[in-house]
């Protein structure tokens, strides 16, 4: 089993790195056309092998960590002392707990705190405490009797009572009124009591713990933190040349840096970004990994002396498991690399898992108690101890996480229309969307024919329906939108461009059948254009569209009451053209129900004479709206009266057709790609209201240039973006999802972690190339359980309206979420 997940796990991550470096060398120097017949050729059968294999290796692994634990626990009661090396097991449990949520663990947690009174040391004289080494209820100052304080944090929160964190909040309150820096006086201490001072912080808000915890760091690297090598000697009696290995070398002990690098991992889990001294955390932390990857040993194990690994030569296990728990954790956060980090990762691992890892589920190799890597000190299979499984538990928490953050794929069926983009524009509002647990989808088979499915959100399996309704799917504008409204009855729009409604609910909730087509007023509903639905919070449907042509169109509104089954004209001029113009738009709905539309305005059908970013909401379901400052708009709006949230000229290849987001907040975020002056090709932008004014972010990544000029849907070598944004720690991280020819055609999404910084990492979130794909997803589904649903399928769009000659594709969903 062991050998099983590390085979499939350093399989993907070849395969990936092999399929890539081939992709690159191979699209280098073709046509756009070739490019995409080579990524087709070099990725074929790439999605599938992934889709067999990610699934079975995190079956396998959380197995494996659950036999390892449960051996643990079933030959060690929890009634024992609260001293570190019982605490250290502990936060390995609580890891193991996070991604199970197996009540066992908690129990036998709980079961090891009320055994100590949810206390350390015990002592209640203050005049007594004290913070050298000690095993005595009068040592309630040394760090290790306040490691337990982490997992009595931690069940706090599980299930809050006050007397889980009165002692802990007691002694560090204490310890922060004293005038002593030097309570972290060896490397050890950062592990044990760093992350107790930001638990305390998240959990009180009281910043003084912040405030101490980095005057009691700064006293700890004073001492022992070596600036040339970037690592921690134990305490100040091992720094060199006071002290040398046999060999005469600097002496870093593995274990006592993994106990600081896994603190360091822990502190920015919880520290707030806007803390005065995040930095310095983060380059601690950052310049650590560098320096751990290059005492790795071939073996994927770190030796007992990091820089001498004749001094106390072998496996060693603790220390490893430390490591490879951090190195994990940041590639999971956004701190490390992945291309730089993952391989030394996937070696530690393979280590603790094949040769740490014992049949019995007992885990092996682990240096006894003490404080130094001792020359002939026998470390073997059978030398186990509870904080070397802690350690064990951690790292194998985190890969379970890098697993786990992956995006899964499911497949709808085999036979999508694929001679267009019509199944995959950006406007489908929506491809996807979930009520209630059950997700709908719906699209165009090989035949024209309107298909819908459903499945279980926690399900791969698609039922199926193929309907009686065909429409010309030659004809990309004519995209299929669904919604489902607050009774379960699925309501479908399909094949709109410049001609009547077509517009069918099912007969009965949570069916997949549709009944007869209907008017929803039957009155301008005889030239629709880009039909959307949207749900309001309190569960209204909107129907948003254009009546009219290009150039010459009208944005109308339609609102639906679930309870009476009817519809009504909300609008039927919201945005007026004056017959010279018409606008592109996105909408989003926020959690409070409040409308944000924002649009380009075009001059004629030409793509080239999009103009500028307009911006209005509404936050009475679509009765009366506003701008951003709040100030009530004259309907309708026109060129004139509209808030201008980035004035852009038209010949910048604008594309219309931006995507919207509403955060927590009601701030806007509209997502789309134009020319800057003086750029030499068009680039991504992000334009969004911070709360006082606009901004625009540009990701200044692309080098390829191109024109949108001429009319009919183009072929264009990127995607239109979708955009969406969630609060971590703080800080906004908004994601653009798109696809770009420049890296192969794949699902790529660009992510920033603090918008403040606008500093943007691209990843691909698929492997094989998606044609001329657009993204669409699930917005109900990610504003509830923040899961990002993408419908997927490889198409090829020809340029001005044209159809190309593709077998049928498979028609799948991408599922992805960020990491808290």
């Amino acid at each position: 089993m062991r050998k099983h997940i590390l085979a499939l796990l350093l399989v993907l991550f070849a395969s990936r790195l092999f399929a890539q470096k081939q992709i690159e060398q191979q699209t280098q120097q073709r046509t756009p056309q070739e490019q995409e017949r080579v990524l087709q050729e070099q990725e074929k059968g790439l999605q599938k092998q992934e889709q067999q294999q990610e699934k079975p290796v995190k079956v396998t692994l959380l197995n494996l960590l659950k036999k390892v634990n449960n051996h643990w626990q079933a030959n060690h009661k929890p009634e024992v002392r609260a001293f570190w090396d019982e605490a250290a097991y502990h936060t390995g449990n609580m890891e193991l707990l996070a991604i199970t949520g197996d009540e066992n663990y908690r129990l036998y947690s709980e079961r090891w705190a009320n055994y100590n009174q949810w206390m350390g040391a015990k002592s209640t004289d203050k005049s007594t405490w004290k913070y050298q080494y000690g095993e005595k209820d009068d040592y309630v100052l040394f760090g290790d009797w306040q490691i337990c304080f982490q997992t009595y944090i931690d069940l706090y929160h599980l299930k809050p009572e006050s007397h889980k964190i009165a002692r802990a909040k007691e002694v560090m309150e204490y310890q922060m009124s004293t005038v002593a820096k030097d309570y972290w006086w060896w490397a050890d201490g950062l592990y044990m009591v760093m992350p107790v001072m930001t638990k305390l912080y998240k959990t009180t808000g009281d910043k003084r713990y912040l405030e101490k915890l980095h005057e009691y760091f700064e006293y700890a690297n004073h001492i022992m933190y070596d600036q040339k090598t970037g690592l921690y000697y134990r305490d100040a009696k091992y720094v060199y040349s006071k002290h040398k290995t046999l060999n005469h070398k600097k002496d870093f002990w593995a274990r006592g840096n993994g106990w600081v690098f896994a603190g360091l991992a822990k502190v920015l889990k919880d520290l707030p970004a806007d803390d005065p001294h995040y930095n310095l955390y983060v380059s601690k932390y950052q310049t650590l990994a560098k320096a751990i990857l290059k005492s790795q040993q071939e073996e994927g194990y770190w030796t007992r002396s990091m820089l001498d690994k004749d001094h106390a030569p072998g496996p060693e296990t603790s220390g490893t498991a430390f490591f490879t728990y951090g190195l994990f954790w940041g590639i999971n956060n956004g701190y490390l690399k992945e291309k730089n980090y993952l391989n030394a990762a996937l070696k530690g691992w393979k280590y603790l898992s094949e040769v740490a890892l014992q049949k019995d589920g007992s885990v092996g190799y682990i240096q006894p108690i003490g404080e130094k890597a001792i020359p002939g000190q026998i470390v073997n299979a059978n030398s186990t101890a509870n904080f070397g499984v802690g350690a064990f538990l951690l790292a194998g928490a985190e890969l379970y996480r890098y697993l786990d953050k992956k995006p899964v794929m499911s497949t709808i069926a085999e036979n999508g229309w694929a001679n267009n983009s019509v199944n995959v524009v950006v406007f489908r509002k929506n491809s996807l969307v979930t009520f209630k647990n059950t997700q709908y989808a719906a699209y165009y088979d090989a035949d024209q024919y309107l298909v819908v499915a459903k499945r279980s959100i926690n399900k791969k399996k698609w039922e199926v329906l193929r309907s009686v309704y065909k429409a010309d799917a030659g004809d990309a504008h004519k995209s299929i939108s669904i919604i489902v409204d607050d009774r379960g009855y699925l309501h479908v729009a399909w094949g709109q461009h410049n001609n009547g409604l077509n517009y069918v609910r099912s007969i009965t909730a949570g069916s997949l059948v549709l009944g007869t087509p209907e008017a929803m007023l039957g009155t301008k509903e005889n030239k629709v254009s880009y039909p959307e639905f949207y749900k309001l919070a309190k569960g209204t449907l909107l129907f948003i569209y254009r009546d009219g042509g290009s150039g010459n169109g009208n944005l109308m509104i339609n609102s639906y009451n679930s309870g009476t089954k009817k519809w009504q004209r909300i609008q039927d001029n919201l945005i007026d053209g004056e017959g010279k113009r018409n606008a592109y738009w996105q909408t989003a709905i926020d959690d409070k129900g409040t409308i944000h539309l924002s649009w380009v305005w075009r001059e004629s059908p030409d793509v080239s004479s999009n103009h500028d970013l307009c911006y209005a909401r509404s936050k009475d379901g679509g009765l009366t709206w506003e701008n951003a400052a709040g100030q009530a708009y004259q309907l309708p709006i026109h060129h004139k009266n509209a808030e201008y949230a980035a004035m852009i000229p038209q010949k910048t290849e604008l594309i219309n057709q931006t995507s919207m987001f509403a955060d927590d907040a009601g701030n806007p975020y509209i997502a789309g790609y134009w020319k800057d002056k003086g750029s030499a090709a068009p680039q991504y932008h992000l334009v969004y209201h911070d709360g006082k004014s606009w901004q625009v972010n540009t990701l200044d990544f692309r080098s390829t240039d191109f024109s949108l000029s001429g009319a009919g849907t183009k072929r264009i070598p990127i995607s239109r973006p979708q955009v969406v944004a969630w609060k971590s720690k703080d800080l906004l991280n908004v994601a653009l999802i798109f696809r770009d020819l420049e890296r192969g055609n794949k699902v790529s999404l660009a992510l920033c972690r603090d918008l403040q910084q606008n500093n943007w990492e691209i990843t691909d979130l698929s492997q094989s190339t998606v044609g001329d794909w657009e993204p669409s997803y699930d917005t109900e589904l990610w504003r509830t359980k923040g899961r990002l649903d993408l419908f997927l399928q490889r198409v090829e769009q020809v340029d001005g309206e044209g159809k190309a000659n593709n077998k049928p594709s498979l028609v799948q969903v991408l599922e992805w979420k960020p990491v808290p």
